[in-house]
């Protein structure tokens, strides 16, 4: 579970949202006094706050909504072990499919990390980064086993690149 990315999404909605409701709302004076007074720049910046706040200010607060409502969610399966998607819909009061679309959503933006979603519910990722092949070859200097790589053999002791015979005759 990634707490900390978590944070940082609904930390950054959070401050948009207040930073875009402070300034539609300072905007409201700010327009009848620029108007009154007859200061056209700031009467053009109130106008902007506005109407960017009347239509940028709903969407910014459902979004952070919607951040908060995932810190439920990875609550629910880190401390909570719930893992399916029967447990958490009854846990958090959603429908299946409501948490369904979280959990996809919360994989995909990252913030639940280590899991697969599979047959509606999690399961604990056990794949591992693969690495190069071995070659069945031992290195001549050193005896350790040989990998292979785009450039040929390559020995990760010693460094020791061996060539295949095959790549030798095209060369």
């Amino acid at each position: 579970m990634d707490f900390k990315r978590l944070k940082k999404h609904t930390n950054a909605w959070f401050w948009a949202s207040l930073i875009v409701s402070v300034a539609f709302v300072a905007a409201i004076p700010g327009l009848v006094l620029s108007a009154v007074h007859g200061i056209t720049f700031l009467l053009v910046i109130c106008i902007v706050c506005l109407a960017g706040g009347f239509y940028a200010m709903p969407i910014l607060w459902m979004n952070f909504g919607n951040t908060v409502g995932f810190k439920r969610l990875l609550v629910a399966v880190d401390a909570e072990n719930l893992y399916t998607v029967a447990e958490l819909s009854s846990h958090l009061g959603k429908t299946p499919a409501q948490v369904r679309d979280k959990l996809k959503a919360a994989i995909q933006k990252r913030y639940i990390t280590d899991y697969l979603f599979v047959d509606d519910a999690l399961v604990l990722n056990e794949n591992r980064k693969q690495r190069k092949k071995v070659a069945g070859n031992q290195c001549r200097n050193c005896g350790a086993p040989l990998v292979m790589t785009d450039d040929g053999l390559v020995c990760p002791y010693c460094g020791a690149l061996f060539v295949e015979p095959a790549e030798q005759k095209k060369a």
